[in-house]
């Protein structure tokens, strides 16, 4: 008998780590950074507290013994607030390495759109 195998099942980091990416690429895509630039800053945060990426600050708020709960802002308005898992922070080149495989979010989709129109005219 003839099995046909799969691609088998995702494993658990990554599956854990899909919206810690999609937070990540939607609010680089947001402030036009590059997104491996904004793991380097929530680690800097992990490590020191607060970093600073543009005109973003991230803050890391609480770290329990499984993950980091980091508050990004933008001067004084909130643009987003989200745990990231401890072994995430200490394996953040896992997480470059995935987040090229992310789409970029819509916004940013659009924006590359407007900039690839106004180069062809």
């Amino acid at each position: 008998m003839y099995v046909k195998r799969g691609r088998g099942r995702p494993s658990r980091r990554s599956i854990l780590y899909v919206d810690v990416l999609d937070s990540i690429v939607s609010i680089a895509g947001r402030y036009d950074l590059d997104p491996k630039h904004l793991i380097d800053a929530f680690v800097e945060a992990w490590n020191n507290e607060t970093s600073h990426l543009g005109s973003l600050k991230i803050t890391c708020r609480e770290i329990n013994h499984n993950s980091a709960t980091f508050l990004v802002t933008d001067r004084e308005k909130v643009v987003s607030q989200f745990p990231i898992p401890l072994d995430a922070l200490n394996f953040q080149k896992y997480l470059k390495n995935q987040i090229q495989h992310f789409p970029p979010p819509y916004h940013a989709q659009r924006k590359l759109e407007g900039k690839q129109k106004k180069s062809t005219n």
